[in-house]
């Protein structure tokens, strides 16, 4: 019996740190995404002052 929920635990153990590293992964592309962006609305913002000068 103790067996069959060690045996439990480790599988449940196994599918949650699976589960941990595809969200570490997904958050690291969010990040990616994030950062992305943030230079594409700063690249936009230059072009607008420069487009103001002109």
């Amino acid at each position: 019996m103790l067996e069959i929920i060690r045996q439990d635990f480790e599988t449940r153990n196994a599918e949650l740190e699976k589960k941990i590293e595809q969200m570490e992964e997904e958050k690291t592309n969010l990040r990616l995404d994030m950062d992305v962006q943030k230079l594409e609305v700063e690249k936009l913002k230059k072009g607008k002052i420069r487009l103001r000068r002109i």
